[in-house]
């Protein structure tokens, strides 16, 4: 982790000295190294993932995507750290079997110097992370992202219509 408060103080710093509206926001596999972590190293690693956490709240990021090595733990060891993040983990195509509904949230919006900013996540090929009893599936983006970009250009600026104002939805 001595990196991220590298990073941190550097973001700071240029955020400071510029004085201009900043967007964080990170693809995922940010928690493990390794893709296959040994049972003597779960503890430590599951520290290590927690305290990355505790950093990007701290910084203030703005969404980080769910990205298959994530998920070295096991999906509930995620959904769990997510459920404590102050920034929502966004993938619109790990979908739930038995709700049919995404696992985490799909998009947000934020707002960056008065602009209304759409993130979208979308999760690659995870099978050696998935198990079966996960209960999950990896849609293709083809299936899921026509409709989430549709429905954030109604809500988002963009060249054409900046300063989305009075018809951002409340």
């Amino acid at each position: 982790m001595g990196g991220l408060s590298k990073k941190a103080f550097q973001f700071n710093k240029a955020v400071t000295e510029k004085q201009l509206p900043a967007l964080l926001v990170d693809g995922g596999n940010l928690l493990f190294k390794e893709k296959n972590i040994s049972a003597a190293l779960k503890e430590q690693v599951s520290i290590t993932a927690k305290g990355i956490v505790k950093s990007y709240d701290a910084m203030g990021y703005h969404g980080v995507g769910v990205a298959a090595q994530d998920m070295a733990l096991g999906l509930d060891f995620l959904k769990a750290i997510a459920a404590n993040s102050n920034f929502p983990w966004l993938s619109a195509n790990l979908y739930s079997n038995s709700s049919s509904k995404p696992v985490f949230t799909p998009s947000t919006i934020v707002e960056i110097g008065g602009l209304h900013i759409g993130l979208i996540g979308l999760t690659g090929k995870a099978d050696a992370f998935l198990k079966e009893d996960d209960g999950v599936q990896v849609k293709p983006w083809q299936e899921v992202l026509p409709n989430i970009v549709d429905d954030l250009s109604l809500k988002t600026d963009t060249p054409e219509k900046p300063g989305l104002g009075t018809g951002y939805p409340d």
